[in-house]
């Protein structure tokens, strides 16, 4: 283990320290995603600073979610792109993930304190059918989650 420590190269210092490299530690695997939601949340949050409608803001993370997640690396497979698809850069830095959507959406709740919305809509409810609420809900989440296998 210490032999990774022998040499010092700048170099190897910084690619760790960004997130490019995990040749330090490999369980630093999720550094990238974290500089990637960082760069991503600041970009966000100053091309939305004037947006006060949620629906606006729900619709925009939906269209940046579905461009991210499904257009992105349905585009990269064209063979115009195929280079691109399998160069070292695009496996490294640009990570086509469902993080995006629920990252953003972290976002927006924040924003417009979406909890303490639902929170008190849902407390004018009896507790047997805020218990039945969250069991649909449940119920529909696996439904869904099994439609996609």
């Amino acid at each position: 283990m210490w032999n990774r420590f022998a040499r010092f190269s700048f170099d190897k210092f910084i690619q760790n320290l960004t997130g490019y490299a995990a040749t330090y530690n490999g369980e630093w695997w999720f550094i990238r995603a974290f500089i990637a939601a960082i760069l991503l949340g600041t970009i966000y949050y100053y091309l939305t600073e004037k947006i006060h409608i949620v629906y606006v803001e729900t619709g925009l993370v939906l269209f940046i979610s579905v461009i991210t997640v499904k257009f992105l690396p349905a585009l990269i497979k064209l063979d115009t792109f195929s280079s691109l698809a399998s160069s070292y850069l695009w496996t490294q830095l640009f990570m086509p993930d469902t993080f995006v959507c629920a990252y953003l959406f972290g976002i927006v709740f924040g924003k417009y304190d979406i909890f303490a919305s639902i929170r008190s809509l849902f407390s004018s409810y009896s507790s047997i059918n805020r218990a039945l609420i969250g069991l649909m809900l449940i119920v529909s989440a696996f439904y869904f989650r099994q439609l996609q296998e």
